[in-house]
């Protein structure tokens, strides 16, 4: 044979390995599936569901909203200082759901915090704080401080926690336009 035929004798020999390579790779070839790992929440309140929430107090900017959820799950003001958004119980559950889905993205602890006091962190007194009742007794109590200094975060401090916890901006936001209370 001529070496020009032997050469294309070579590639159609490499094509044809090469297709059946594929082919064996399509119908019996598998990826690892780690890109659909199952959503576990992350947040403070990650042990509820958002319907386990009973009621909701929320104190802002020197007043104080109660809200209970009826037996047909609709969020209703026991409690509220100025008029209620028409989307109440949508704001409320979204609040609540941010809340327990969203993780803290660091704790600051005691001994990180030192001596620097609470004021600085906009928690002493907070810029708004919520108490969450899913039974009979408190589940969760949160208050809220400032920004961190490139605003992406806000401080924190969660009932029966030591340390400042720095939470996502949106989640403290929408707590913020749940009530609207100013920033």
């Amino acid at each position: 044979m001529a070496p020009a035929s032997l050469m294309r004798h070579a590639w159609i020999v490499a094509a044809t390995l090469a297709a059946g390579f594929l082919a064996v790779l399509a119908f019996h070839g598998e990826r690892a599936n780690t890109s659909m790992a199952k959503f576990q929440p992350a947040g403070f309140m990650a042990h509820l569901t958002v319907t386990d929430v009973r009621s909701i107090e929320v104190l802002a900017g020197g007043k104080r909203w109660q809200f209970a959820r009826g037996g047909d799950g609709r969020w209703s003001a026991s409690a509220a200082p100025s008029a209620l958004p028409p989307d109440l119980g949508a704001r409320l559950d979204q609040a609540l759901g941010l809340l327990r889905n969203a993780g803290a993205e660091r704790v600051m602890t005691p001994e990180e915090l030192g001596a620097q006091p609470l004021a600085d962190f906009g928690l002493d007194p907070p810029r708004l704080s919520i108490t969450v009742h899913a039974g009979a007794s408190t589940t969760l109590s949160a208050a809220f401080g400032n920004a961190n200094p490139i605003g992406l975060a806000r401080y924190a401090r969660i009932s029966g926690q030591d340390g400042v916890a720095l939470l996502p901006a949106y989640v403290v936001e929408a707590w913020e336009k749940a009530v609207e209370a100013p920033r």
